[in-house]
């Protein structure tokens, strides 16, 4: 299967919901609906962040298989940004594949758990069972993101919190220079594309802290990797902070 994280011993699942500032999710019409346009946005780039589309289930949770670890970042700015000015919040649930088959007694892919991680990665979607436990049970009004899986710390849903707050602290313009950028275009390259001046990208990545963040989004990416590796001592346990 193209884009499926095959040398990752671990299926993630990202679960993202539009809350009120009370922390209570919500499932009216207009969160649905920018859920509906970052699953769209998400499925836009699928070869790179996605395993398979998202899905956006009636009580107004998105659910989203990466594509490996590296691409939870992406995908929860990417979510964030699509849905913005309204609050995401977000639970990234790391599972072997065979505990996920077993969540779901009753599903059909359980007979055959030798199969590849297709098949694993088909039942995340079918059991994000942990990923909802997961957001319902996180306190949104103090973090915006939980991290739950074997190894798991929780320095790793803080940095997440971070990386958002900041995002949420640029203008359109830096945010858009930022996202130019990270799709390996050089900084002469963003300023003829946007007809202003080398210094001025420049100044904006500067001002936005974008080196520091790039090297904080790379840290992060890589602790999950570390987490999803194969062999990775520990990695037997259950789900837990």
């Amino acid at each position: 299967m193209t884009g499926a994280p095959t040398d990752n011993a671990c299926v993630l699942l990202v679960a993202a919901q539009i809350c009120d500032p009370s922390g209570v999710r919500r499932a009216d019409r207009t969160a649905l609906e920018l859920l509906r346009r970052a699953s769209g946005d998400l499925v836009a780039r699928r070869t790179e962040l996605l395993a398979l589309p998202g899905v956006v289930a009636p009580d107004g949770v998105l659910s989203v298989t990466p594509s490996s670890p590296r691409a939870v970042v992406e995908i929860i700015l990417a979510v964030a940004a699509a849905a913005r000015p309204e609050q995401t919040t977000f639970c990234v649930t790391m599972a072997p594949p065979d505990n996920i088959l077993r969540e779901r007694p009753d599903d059909a892919l359980t007979h055959t758990p030798s199969r590849d991680l297709e098949d694993a990665v088909l039942g995340a979607h079918a059991a994000d069972a942990s990923a909802r436990a997961g957001l319902s049970e996180t306190d949104h009004r103090d973090s915006r993101v939980r991290v739950v899986g074997p190894g798991a710390v929780p320095v790793l849903g803080a940095a997440l919190d971070l990386l958002l707050e900041a995002y949420d602290a640029m203008t359109d313009r830096q945010r858009q220079i930022i996202q130019l950028v990270k799709s390996s275009r050089t900084q002469q390259d963003v300023a003829t594309h946007l007809g202003i001046s080398r210094q001025a990208v420049n100044q904006s990545l500067a001002s936005a802290r974008w080196p520091h963040l790039d090297s904080a989004e790379q840290h992060i990416g890589a602790s999950l990797a570390e987490l999803c590796a194969p062999h990775r001592p520990g990695g037997e346990g259950g789900i837990g902070e």
